[in-house]
């Protein structure tokens, strides 16, 4: 069954919302889908900020990190924003760094604990630091020192990545250290405890050039393992020679390198993620095509025992032909259809040992427009398009494969209102978007592209058996506020924070499933 289109289900209904003081709330039903949405109340930044990060979130309400840039003789701001349980703005406090020549970093919630990232350049080294900070943003603790390199290293700010393992019993502080003209790939990896307590770190240098090599996620286990996907691309966009990706795995306190090659004859991967399963097999997941050509024929799957650094399970599964008539293109006449310019999302771990991959396509115009007054104006389009969700079996089958139609293009924005939002509700998955309210009208089959006038935000709901359904939540003007969707997140078993903005105004809100 999953090589039809599954029919989208389409709930017309008069939107009647209440804006209070406090709270906003719509209610949507359709068969068995309900929702309700609450929403906080509408709030005013600083002239210049804007949110960067939800640094935390639940039922008590989040704390978000707002940032302006230097202008003129002002120097850059950061704050610190506390929201009550109800969600609206109980507090916005100005971090000020007490040490003289600190720079901010991050702002990170490790077990409930806020603390303030900072690094100060001394005569010899840059140090890296953590301080425990409170909710208000004052400091309640002393400083820890993370790193302490050499000042020859080029420390560059905001260099560092920050992982938790899946019990946020462990750390990882990755910093790339800057290439150097023909040289490899380096970094240094330092994993601590959840009290910053230095376990382990490794300098390390791949036998790859720095400019062909590209590390594409990290994973630390709950044992402090590090584990690298990295990609590695020789020659020219001409050349079409495939990429090649590796797996790097540094284990037993850092001391024990193991380099994966992920080849598979007669094919090439041209796009994985990399999980860790409970068991701490590696999985790796993704697209694979046709020696050099271009276009995606179908998923991999790979998962690899790192005790006995062997694969115990290979699967290749081609997109079935009614999948590809809907989905895929063909790149020049009498050619069979491939897809294109689809990224890779996310890849969920069933607890069966099958998997879930969640792709969307992605691409970027730009354009030139003549102005006889101000000359050539050049505008990027970012066009983020369908969402394609592959739900793939133990044994290496299809269970389903569904693709949620959405067409969304924004100028020069990056994209911050476009893509969507993902959530696991026990056996169902969710997916958070803005749409074009025309395409919830039964009367139009056509459709029609979000471009940020009157979105409004769409959820599509995928049940274990594969059946999609689509409903809209609300309507962005009634709301006051466009949703930006890669800023929403689960926040519980059935919750999900909701962030969305207009201009210098923003609110927060919280659904329920």
């Amino acid at each position: 069954m999953f090589f039809r289109r599954a029919p989208i289900h389409f709930l017309v209904f008069l939107l009647t919302i209440g804006i209070g003081p406090f709270t906003q709330q719509l209610n949507a039903q359709m068969r068995d889908i309900q929702t309700e949405l609450q929403w906080g109340s509408l709030e005013k930044g600083p002239g210049g900020s804007y949110i960067t990060k939800v640094i935390a979130a639940g039922e008590w309400g989040a704390h978000l990190l707002r940032y302006r840039p230097a202008r003129g003789f002002q120097k850059e701001q950061y704050w610190l924003e506390e929201f009550d349980d109800r969600f609206g703005l109980r507090a916005r406090n100005e971090l000020n760094l007490s040490n003289e020549g600190a720079a901010f970093e991050d702002i990170i919630s490790l077990r409930g604990q806020l603390y303030l990232i900072t690094s100060r350049t001394i005569a010899e080294a840059t140090q890296v630091f953590a301080r425990s900070i409170s909710p208000r943003g004052q400091v309640t603790g002393s400083e820890k020192l993370l790193a302490d390199m050499e000042k020859e290293q080029k420390f560059r700010r905001q260099q560092f990545d920050l992982v938790y393992s899946r019990d946020s019993s462990h750390l990882l502080l990755y910093n790339q250290l800057p290439p150097e003209k023909d040289g490899p790939e380096r970094f240094t990896l330092r994993v601590f405890s959840d009290d910053f307590s230095l376990l382990w770190s490794r300098d390390v240098t791949l036998p790859y050039r720095d400019q062909g090599l590209s590390i594409r996620s990290y994973q630390l286990d709950t044992e402090g393992n590090v584990y690298l996907l990295c990609r590695q691309v020789t020659g020219s966009k001409e050349d079409r020679v495939p990429p090649q990706y590796i797996v790097y795995a540094y284990r037993r306190n850092g001391k024990e390198e193991v380099a994966y090659q992920l080849n598979i004859e007669g094919i090439s991967f041209l796009n994985l993620r990399l999980e860790l399963a409970a068991n701490g097999d590696l999985v790796c997941a993704g697209f694979y095509g046709l020696g050099g050509q271009v276009g995606s024929k179908g998923i991999g799957h790979i998962r690899i025992n790192p005790l006995t650094k062997e694969a115990s399970q290979v699967d290749l599964l081609p997109f079935p032909d009614n999948f590809m008539a809907q989905a895929g293109q063909a790149l020049q006449r009498g050619a069979e259809p491939v897809l294109i310019r689809y990224q890779l999302r996310d890849l969920t771990l069933r607890s069966d040992g099958g998997i879930v991959l969640v792709a969307e396509q992605f691409f970027r115009q730009n354009r030139t427009e003549m102005s006889p007054i101000t000359g050539p104006q050049f505008t990027s389009f970012d066009n983020y398009n369908d969402i394609l969700i592959a739900n793939i079996a133990p044994d290496g089958t299809y269970t389903w494969l569904k693709r949620i139609p959405k067409r969304q293009e924004t100028p020069n924005d990056n994209g911050a209102i476009s893509s969507f939002a993902q959530v696991t509700v026990q056996d169902r998955f969710v997916f958070l978007y803005n749409d074009n309210p025309d395409n919830f009208s039964p009367e139009d089959n056509r459709r029609y592209e979000m471009d940020g006038r009157d979105a409004v935000l769409a959820l599509s709901e995928i049940r274990r058996d594969g059946e999609l359904n689509t409903i809209p939540l609300y309507v962005s003007k009634d709301a006051g506020v466009v949703a930006y969707p890669r800023r929403c997140r689960q926040i519980g078993a059935h919750l999900v924070l909701i962030y969305g903005e207009d201009g210098r105004e923003y609110r927060l809100g919280l659904l329920r499933l």
